[in-house]
């Protein structure tokens, strides 16, 4: 009995994954392999990295280009909408998407859409809302309109759905559109990453303090490898960190830099406790905002 998981266990999986540019079909061969895995260790979610279809569009992609890379991107979730019903893992991601507000008089510019996948279909999308400026983001993707919401996810060891929240990458830094969700019951927040080598350090501090500050259990998935990214081509190595804290700021698992896919149990009902016995929520001086 003494490997009994706790009644509201959630077993969560990272893939690290060293995105390939422009070949979908690799990536997607990638995320087969790490599913095959998942249901060898009775993995419930798999987190991927941020764009791991195709990454970041060709510099200044339009037209006829930008359908091409759209139509790739599409393909890929496609197949993998069908690895999920398959295997029963739910995936979160990135992907690209087009604009759903944009109309036709608007920059031909692709949204970066989180989706959470069930074995039953699309659960749940939200499209990021901060753009890394450093590397032209702003030119090359129109921002989400939304902060991120609860939504329910795969269910608990005791068949229970967890709480589950999406945010993207750089909205990691941002914390006010973040702070309505522990009052919305967030359980896990999944944040899909591309998060350079060189600021890694701010990556592990932010993942590690949103974990605290919404007392809730964060999984950070954030890419390996090296790719020349945005319009301006700047060449960035990618440190393969993938993170997934506990409510408390414990690392349950970390990332080596291999792509190697991790895995953690998250007991859930810790969420509630310390939220009980750490009342932040209730003691919030809502005057002063």
């Amino acid at each position: 009995m003494a490997n009994r998981r706790p009644e509201r266990n959630l077993r969560v999986a990272a893939l690290p994954l060293d995105v390939v540019g422009g070949a979908a079909e690799q990536n997607v061969d990638a995320v087969r392999e790490a599913l095959e895995r998942c249901v060898e260790r009775g993995v419930d979610l798999l987190v991927l990295p941020e764009l791991w279809p195709t990454s970041f569009p060709p510099s200044r992609a339009e037209g006829a280009a930008l359908d091409a890379v759209l139509a790739e991107d599409a393909g890929a979730w496609r197949a993998v909408e069908t690895l999920v019903r398959e295997s029963g893992v739910w995936v979160v991601g990135t992907g690209l998407d087009r604009d759903p507000n944009g109309g036709d008089a608007a920059p031909a510019r692709p949204v970066n859409r989180a989706r959470l996948l069930a074995p039953d279909g699309t659960r749940a999308v939200y499209d990021k809302a901060h753009l890394f400026t450093p590397t032209a983001e702003h030119l090359a993707f129109c921002q989400g309109g939304e902060r991120p919401s609860v939504v329910a996810g795969p269910a608990a060891h005791d068949g229970s759905p967890s709480a589950l929240a999406m945010a993207v990458c750089y909205d990691l830094r941002f914390g006010a559109p973040l702070q309505q969700l522990p009052a919305a019951g967030v359980e896990v927040l999944v944040v899909p990453a591309q998060w350079p080598a060189s600021r890694a350090s701010h990556w592990r501090a932010l993942v590690l303090g949103r974990a605290v500050e919404l007392q809730c259990f964060v999984v950070g998935c954030n890419r390996s490898g090296v790719e020349s990214v945005g319009r301006r081509g700047l060449a960035l190595e990618f440190p393969g960190n993938a993170l997934i804290a506990s409510p408390d700021g414990e690392v349950l698992a970390e990332g080596d830099g291999s792509g190697a896919l991790i895995v953690a149990d998250l007991d859930l009902e810790r969420v509630g406790r310390l939220r009980r016995d750490v009342p932040v929520g209730r003691d919030a001086r809502c005057d002063l905002r």
